[in-house]
């Protein structure tokens, strides 16, 4: 058994930043304007790196709470604040304009919040994101324009005792509203409708509408080139929108998740049935997989890639390249493996130890045409008491020849990758953890080329169920949207960060389970891997140390719904299919994402409590393949009408993590990596495992716009 303290660190206030905001408070509630404006300022100035709460169990940059409190000053404050900062924000803002470049707008928005340029920047960062088809944070540069919402979700934290002068200092200010912008609200509320629909979350441009409307039922300006009314064009188009045609499915995949959002949606495979090859992703010399551990559960440790008719794989300590068409080698002869790396001087079939929290996960990532994965032991934290054994590594393969090593990065003593990277624009994001009696969750960007680190940032500490008696496994994986990296710790925070330097610009807490049975360990405590799944501006975690599925603001870390209890054994979240979160582990459940019922499962298979499932199901095209010990279950995403079983019994499969590339199925089990058939086929009764230098090719029978930007959403 294990208990765990609910205390999670993030990187705090020093004392001399908290004594100065309590001087700010005293000031303000004092009437003190220039002393309180000037403190503001210079902790401002200071404060990117420390984060601050700014509401109930959520955490910003100590500079931008600073700005929050400037724009929500009184008039009179204001004004002096103003007459302080407006010559440098003119210049930064007018410089953007004239050369483009929306650091200096951010600058704006970052250092000069609520100087006089500060809504005109946030309006020029909105259509500049929109453009580019970033539609969260286009969303959130124009929701700051507006007044704060009537009702938030979150208060401001509490005040502290009165000040020596008899009366309370004023409440903290925990929503960033701009604080008097003379831009037009109705165009305003009418672009954020126009980012919902773009988003496809049509139940929430709908509602948005209906305020448009309210507010302003007659308001006109230029849209689409023209002039129109703009409730009027904004209801047209949500007419439309049911029926325009879904994103087209991508015939790669090429990390966990299908993307970079781990919100991947495959081209769905023509008619699985049967196998067409298989392959043994255990060692051959290997007297059969390693015997059941407990807590392991039905493991299902591989999790394959795709990309160009290739699908790689590897354990630990080689890396599989095959044909799709046929298992057989990417290139040359032999097993398929294009790397090995062997670690501790032990061979790749070293038993792990007995005293083990966690199982071994192994998954990979190509991104421009190189591949990325953490090779060697899957250990991510040991006893204190014990020898520390060789770290694992980062490696970049070269696929264009041939899996040639580009650059290997070893963990420094004391520290672990945690997973396979997330890779975009010659950077790649890592989740790292350093050992201790509490864990650190640190994120960490290498150049792409050389593997040189660029940033590493401590996100939290916390106790893990190992507590430093224990060897532990976790495999946390970064998730990018644009610019932002989301973390679900497994640690008692998810948190977002600025992909370019590293910042924390949000991060949420939540309640923790308070322990477990380490051998014997709950479903939620199989989640792992976990990462964050990035849909219509909302941020879904399963955190594997609390029994609830959570969905927050992307761009504030506002918390919009938590699920109850009856979501513990969801392990795995899939994806999003209209109104619905789909989450998989023993049994498949439709998770509402928006309304009244928002967090709560509306469908369920089976109903029974005890479900069948085994190993990662995932989208494809409009359907969800859901894997069970016997069969995979075809279902229609947005209806969770049952439409399909595809048996695997018969044919001497089982069920495992699912694959789709390129119009073919594939299928991970413990030990074994299948490709079905596209017709079903008769096959000999129990033939043995193949090896990988075996593959056999058992059948070879054939088998949204919205101005310029494509649309979310499943089609039917």
């Amino acid at each position: 058994m294990f208990d765990l303290s609910g205390a999670v660190e993030v990187e705090g206030l020093s004392a001399a930043a908290a004594t100065d905001l309590q001087r700010a408070r005293a000031c303000l509630a004092e009437r003190q304007w220039d002393e309180a404006v000037e403190i503001l300022r210079r902790l401002s100035d200071q404060g990117a790196e420390t984060l601050v709460p700014i509401g109930p169990r959520r955490f910003v940059s100590l500079r931008e709470f600073c700005q929050v409190q400037l724009a929500a000053l009184p008039a009179e404050a204001l004004a002096l604040y103003r007459r302080r900062v407006d010559d440098q924000a003119n210049r930064w803002f007018a410089e953007g304009v004239r050369r483009s470049d929306p650091s200096l707008l951010t600058r704006v928005v970052d250092e000069a919040f609520a100087s006089s340029w500060g809504d005109k920047a946030l309006d020029l960062l909105a259509q500049q994101a929109l453009e580019r088809g970033d539609a969260t944070s286009a969303r959130w540069c124009w929701q700051r324009i507006l007044p704060p919402p009537a009702a938030p979700i979150e208060s401001a934290p509490a005040a502290p005792a009165a000040t020596d002068s008899g009366a309370g200092p004023p409440a903290w200010a925990a929503w960033p509203a701009f604080p008097d912008s003379s831009l037009d609200a109705a165009a305003i509320r009418a672009r954020l409708v126009l980012c919902s629909i773009v988003e496809g979350a049509l139940d929430r441009a709908r509602s948005e509408w209906a305020e448009l409307n309210r507010l302003h039922p007659a308001a006109r300006g230029r849209w689409a080139g023209q002039e129109a009314c703009y409730a009027e064009a904004l209801r047209q188009m949500l007419d439309e929108a049911p029926g325009w045609p879904p994103l087209p499915c991508a015939p790669d995949w090429p990390t966990f998740g299908g993307n970079r959002q781990r919100n991947g949606r495959a081209e769905p495979p023509p008619d699985p049935a049967g196998a067409r090859w298989r392959v043994r992703l255990t060692p051959a010399e290997a007297q059969g997989p390693e015997p059941p551990r407990p807590g392991a559960g039905d493991d299902r440790p591989f999790f394959p890639v795709a990309w160009r008719q290739l699908v790689f794989v590897h354990n630990a300590a080689r890396v599989t390249a095959l044909r799709l068409s046929d298992g057989r080698p990417a290139w040359g002869e032999g097993d398929g493996t294009i790397y090995r790396d062997p670690w501790d001087d032990a061979p790749p079939d070293r038993p792990l130890p007995d005293e083990l929290f966690g199982a071994p996960r192994y998954t990979l990532t190509v991104a421009d045409d190189r591949l990325f994965a953490r090779l060697g032991t899957p250990l991510t934290a040991r006893p204190m008491a014990r020898a520390e054994t060789r770290p694992g590594s980062l490696v970049c393969l070269d696929l264009a020849a041939q899996g040639r090593l580009v650059w290997k990065v070893p963990a420094e003593p004391d520290w672990s990758f945690e997973g396979s990277p997330v890779v975009a624009q010659g950077r790649v994001f890592a989740a790292m953890r350093r050992h201790g009696v509490r864990v650190q969750a640190h994120a960490a960007c290498f150049d792409a080329d050389t593997g040189r680190l660029l940033w590493r940032r401590f996100v939290c500490s916390a106790e893990s169920p190992g507590k430093g008696v224990l060897y532990e496994c976790s495999h946390q994986l970064l998730s990018l949207d644009h610019n932002t990296l989301y973390y679900n710790t497994n640690l008692g925070a998810v948190a977002a960060l600025n992909a370019e330097n590293g910042r924390v610009r949000w991060a949420a807490l939540y309640p923790r389970a308070a322990g477990g049975d380490a051998l014997h360990p709950v479903s939620h405590w199989r989640r792992d891997p976990s990462p964050c799944l990035i849909d219509r501006s909302i941020v879904f975690a399963a955190p594997a140390d609390s029994p609830h599925i959570l969905a927050y603001d992307a761009a504030s870390g506002q918390l919009l719904w938590q699920s109850t209890d009856q979501l513990a054994e969801a392990t795995h979240l899939l994806g999003t299919a209209g109104p619905w979160l789909l989450a998989g582990g023993a049994r498949l459940f439709w998770v509402a994402i928006d309304g009244p019922q928002a967090g709560r499962p509306l469908h369920r298979w089976p109903e029974s409590p005890k479900g069948p499932g085994i190993g990662r199901g995932l989208q494809a095209g409009p359907w969800v393949f859901f894997p069970t010990r016997e069969a995979i279950e075809v279902f229609e995403a947005q209806s969770a009408r049952h439409r399909r079983t595809i048996p695997l019994a018969p044919h001497g499969l089982k069920g495992g993590n699912l694959l789709v590339a390129h119009g073919t199925l594939l299928l991970a089990t413990a030990d074994e990596l299948v490709a079905m058939a596209n017709t079903a086929i008769q096959r000999p009764p129990s033939p043995p495992p193949l090896s990988m230098a075996q593959p056999n090719a058992i059948d070879s029978a054939p088998s949204r716009f919205l101005l310029g930007k494509e649309m979310g959403g499943l089609g039917n």
